[in-house]
């Protein structure tokens, strides 16, 4: 998905919770095209997709076997025990 296509998506979700939106005191959203591009430079939805648990990074097999850990503590993935 390209940027104008994410941020079309992102424009429909946030005219639909307009209600919902216009309760916050300040605007915690981007509100328009520029501030979303200012919050989602190039290259943010690849590296989300490449992190997930279905891209290149996010995969058990991609760290080799090592122990992760997040917060100190090790993170448990399928096929693992601790």
């Amino acid at each position: 998905m390209g940027f104008s296509a994410a941020y079309q998506k992102y424009a429909a979700w946030y005219t639909s919770q307009a209600q919902l939106l216009a309760a916050l005191k300040q605007p915690a959203l981007p509100v328009t095209e520029e501030e979303w591009m200012s919050k989602h430079p190039a290259g943010f939805l690849e590296y989300r997709d490449a992190m997930s648990p279905e891209g290149k990074y996010g995969t058990a097999e991609y760290l080799g076997g090592q122990e992760v850990l997040f917060e100190g503590k090790p993170m448990q993935s399928a096929g693992t025990e601790h």
